[in-house]
């Protein structure tokens, strides 16, 4: 089956697009594709297939709070005279937290990290 591919930003090819059979997953979309060597390329191939004006990226890993999308499209919704092209969201260590079928019910504060030797923006490197 056919699937529809708009390749308005340019990515390394995709050899197939699979669509699953069984209607638990009948919004998940794979696209296999030439190793691009970067998250970026990936991610891009995803919004050449999105059928949708807005695209989320996330990571495997990621646990959102169930009103996570709601907010990330308010700052959208709310701009009628200028264009939003990105929102983003504030990113927490899972690993002390305690869940219940997914859902966090209790946020354990990380303890303090200490930087890695050499880490930091360099004085020359920041943006303007």
């Amino acid at each position: 089956m056919e699937f529809a591919y708009n390749a308005k930003i340019q990515t390394r090819p995709v050899k197939r697009i699979y669509k699953s059979t069984d209607p638990a997953y009948a919004k998940l979309t794979i696209i296999d594709k030439v190793n691009g060597k970067s998250k970026a390329d990936a991610v891009n191939a995803g919004i050449n297939a999105a059928a949708y004006d807005y695209f989320v990226c996330t990571d495997v890993d990621c646990i959102l709070h169930e009103n996570t999308i709601i907010e990330l499209i308010k700052p959208v919704m709310k701009e009628k005279n200028k264009r939003v092209i990105a929102t983003g969201a504030t990113l927490r260590a899972a690993n002390s937290n305690t869940y219940d079928q997914g859902v966090v019910v209790n946020v354990k504060p990380q303890a303090a990290v200490a930087p890695l030797p050499g880490s930091g923006v360099h004085p020359g490197i920041r943006s303007g």
